[in-house]
């Protein structure tokens, strides 16, 4: 019995270990996102200086 719940809580813990990997490397992608989309408007507007 004991070795059972030990068993499924394992699995859960693995699933949830999964969750936040998934959900870390989406926030990361979202993150790189931003910071794409943010340095693209800095170059443009550095442009727009320079002319």
């Amino acid at each position: 019995m004991f070795l059972e719940h030990l068993k499924v809580n394992d699995f859960k813990r693995l699933r949830n270990l999964k969750e936040m990997k998934n959900i870390i490397s989406y926030r990361k992608k979202d993150f790189d996102q931003k910071v794409v989309i943010l340095s693209m408007t800095i170059y443009q507007n550095y442009r727009l200086t320079l002319i």
